[in-house]
């Protein structure tokens, strides 16, 4: 199964140029790797990191090289063959008797653009930055390799004075209404190329804190830092991410991975497997069509509490202003997590600009952020994924085994849909409570995507850090009774181990689930 080609565009001040490879070309793209995400939640991401190497067949693109530094660069995905396309009528018998199904797409091949197509999928947007190498090879032509930065990075170059406050904020700057704050971050982040996309707009929106810290008039963040601390209180525990939109002329865009948030594992009533996780419901994918290291399990470093590290405010009677300092909440584990591995403390900070504690004797009329049961119960399952799920270790998905139209999301620069594994090497495996000890859903947060193309074939693999997603804690466990909205017959069930069934949570249909 060969994958989509990758489409190079370089835009050196005098419009898009296509480097996608072609006979003859002067210069085409050999490979391409992203470095994106983070490898634990305790850390956001960073704006992605593109090195691609062109091939150049006469030195003049090496040469002139250092020259490239700022050029603009989008990397696209050629789209899947419609059906329609294949207008060969008469031909199918032949067809038929010498190409496999696999085969077909390459009896109409795609087209490839000869400048970005904003209907394309986009998995890269950005400017080249300095570094790289030039290598000549035995056959005379050359390997320009160079690196680039995704448009966030700008984020984190930005410390600019926010709207200046007067009143009783006197001396501070940034709004202290969560929604005003956040339409000043989108207006920046609109200038910088880097909006949020509408659903992250949305998600923001429903769960802002009541309230937001100014900083002081000698306090100027960088953008990034007040944009992840827009919302970070919240138990979905969002991470900021870089990914690309279609339909823009400039595809950069942010929006927020939620690692927190928890996922449920159904059965539906034929048998099949999949999971719901934020309005999504996603296949399980094949074990066998999964690489991974055959071999080794990371342990997880135990967690035993959450820190979210906020501001009080408190009140200056003879100046008539607030004051803000620093204060904290502690979320423990509700006593979820064994004692042996809660021996020795272990915290994980969160930041965030909300406003945790009132003591201005009243004066304060904006709220503040005060956790529920329901919030506390919800990092209490979070930090027991955390502490008690083992961890495959290099699992890396291929467009040779995994289809890259069907699974998509998971050949992108930023969190897809979550993974799910059913009867894999590590089935055997079980935990005390009776589950494999790689259960569950598993939210990709960071990874390596690398393309290559190689004699005619394109091929994509995302080398993925996984984060075990947290079980509802509402839910109660699976009983025998439950299994009666099943219809299939017991020969169509998956290879499943009794352990397996464990971890599956609810059966029901796929439009229950989407609900």
């Amino acid at each position: 199964m060969s994958g989509r080609l990758a489409l190079l565009y370089l835009d050196r001040g005098n419009g898009w140029e296509c480097l996608t490879p072609h006979d003859k070309d002067q210069a085409a793209l050999e490979s391409l790797s992203i470095d994106w995400g983070t490898d634990s939640i305790d850390s956001q991401p960073d704006a992605p990191v593109l090195r691609f190497t062109i091939r150049d067949r006469t030195g003049s693109l090496a040469g002139d090289v250092l020259y490239l530094a700022g050029a603009k660069v989008w990397v696209q995905k050629t789209d899947a063959v419609a059906w329609q396309r294949f207008d060969i009528a008469g031909q199918w018998q032949q067809v038929a008797a010498s190409v496999s199904w696999a085969e077909l797409e390459d009896l109409k091949p795609s087209t490839i653009p000869s400048v970005p197509d904003t209907g394309l999928e986009s998995v890269f947007y950005g400017r080249v930055t300095v570094g790289g190498e030039v290598t000549q090879r035995k056959r005379g032509d050359w390997l320009v390799s160079l690196y680039a930065s995704g448009m966030s990075v700008l984020t984190q170059r930005q410390a600019t004075q926010g709207p200046e406050q007067s009143g009783t904020l006197a001396g501070h700057h940034w709004p202290v209404d969560p929604v005003e704050r956040l339409d000043v971050l989108q207006s920046r982040l609109t200038m910088l190329g880097v909006p949020f996309t509408a659903d992250a707009l949305e998600w923001l929106r429903r769960h802002l804190p009541p309230s937001l810290a100014p900083y002081g008039d000698d306090s100027h963040p960088d953008l990034i830092t007040l944009v992840r601390n827009l919302a970070s209180g919240s138990p979905d525990w969002p991470l900021v991410y870089e990914t690309c939109e279609r339909g823009r002329a400039t595809p950069g865009s942010m929006t927020v991975g939620l690692p927190g948030a928890p996922a449920i594992i159904a059965m539906l009533p034929d048998g099949t497997i999949a999971t719901a996780w934020q309005g999504h419901v996603t296949p399980t994918i094949p074990a066998e069509l999964v690489m991974v290291d055959e071999t080794t399990l990371g342990l997880p470093d135990p967690i035993t509490q959450v820190t979210l590290k906020g501001k009080r405010v408190t009140w200056d009677g003879e100046k008539s202003v607030f004051g803000f300092e620093d204060s904290e909440l502690t979320f423990s584990d509700r006593g979820l997590v064994p004692d042996n591995l809660t021996e020795s403390q272990k915290s994980v900070s969160v930041d965030s600009d909300a406003v945790l504690k009132d003591d201005t004797g009243g004066h304060w009329t904006a709220g503040i952020y005060s956790p529920s049961d329901s919030d506390r119960l919800r990092r209490a399952a979070v930090i027991l994924a955390n502490s008690t799920r083992l961890r495959p270790q290099s699992l890396r998905v291929e467009s040779r085994k995994v289809d890259d139209v069907e699974h998509a999301d998971q050949f992108h620069a930023w969190p897809g849909l979550p993974l799910t594994f059913i009867h894999n090497r590590y089935t055997p495996l079980v935990a005390r409570d009776g589950t494999p000890a790689t259960a569950g859903a598993w939210l990709p947060v960071g990874g390596t995507l690398t393309y290559r193309h190689r004699a005619g074939e394109a091929t994509w693999s995302n080398e993925l850090d996984l984060h075990p997603l947290a079980r509802d804690p509402t839910l109660a466990a699976l009983r025998w009774r439950d299994l009666r909205p099943l219809t299939c017959k017991w020969e169509r069930l998956p290879e499943m181990t009794w352990a397996e069934w464990g971890q599956i949570d609810i059966i029901t249909t796929e439009q229950e689930l989407e609900a």
